[in-house]
């Protein structure tokens, strides 16, 4: 690969986590349930002086940092790979943050459940967008994908079994903070919303991921 491609190929994935980081925060304004992915950082948020993105950046670090007991890399060479995952996550951590900001200001505080249910979809669309993009640059992963991938490799399952699994512990999880945090009185951040995005994300793109294929060619690249 050539380091023209190579550049070209970082750009387009970090543009895919930028609009990863905005579908997030899209699909927490709506107000119906967060993604999986984020359901632990977004209750530790709502009980905490920390922003969303601030929660997701050291959650995601304690991934990074659990990833070295599910793999076989020396030392020195986790602590390389952990590094590079870093500017990633920032960004990742930064874009959620920043789009909630103007999110904020362009969008009423009181909401119809049918805007909200628009918002919510808009939102999922967006993800599977920013992941399509992903898988086409071909270069990285987000730490939370990359932990995944450790596990399934360390244990010889496969990733989608692996997934599941990580998404559900997470969404528990984040069911039981939240029942901790409100005197068992209620479940914030886990409704009808993020079982939406679980069940459809892979949907939607399985149905983009092909018509997207053309920036492969539009980039010229190689594979």
């Amino acid at each position: 690969m050539s380091k023209n491609e190579l550049v070209k190929r970082y750009c387009l994935f970090f543009v895919a986590i930028t609009i990863s980081g905005l579908s997030v925060s899209i699909i927490a304004k709506a107000n119906l349930g967060i993604t999986p992915i984020v359901s632990l950082s977004y209750v530790w948020s709502l009980h905490s002086t920390l922003t969303l993105g601030q929660t997701t950046f050291i959650f995601n670090i304690a991934i990074i940092l659990l990833q070295y007991f599910f793999t076989e890399y020396a030392i020195k060479r986790f602590i390389i790979n952990a590094f590079l995952q870093l500017p990633i996550l920032l960004l990742f951590s930064f874009a959620i943050d920043i789009s909630k900001i103007f999110l904020d200001v362009l969008l009423p505080t009181e909401q119809s459940y049918l805007f909200s249910l628009c918002m919510l979809i808009i939102g999922t669309i967006c993800l599977a967008f920013g992941i399509c993009l992903q898988l086409i640059a071909n270069v990285a992963m987000i730490s939370g994908e990359a932990f995944v991938n450790a596990v399934s490799k360390f244990f010889n399952k496969s990733f989608g079994t692996i997934k599941i699994i990580f998404d559900v512990s997470l969404v528990s999880s984040a069911i039981i903070l939240s029942l901790i945090c409100t005197n068992f009185e209620t479940i914030e951040g886990i409704r009808e919303g993020t079982v939406f995005v679980a069940v459809s994300i892979g949907f939607i793109v399985r149905i983009m991921l092909p018509r997207l294929m053309f920036l492969k060619s539009l980039f010229k690249f190689n594979y």
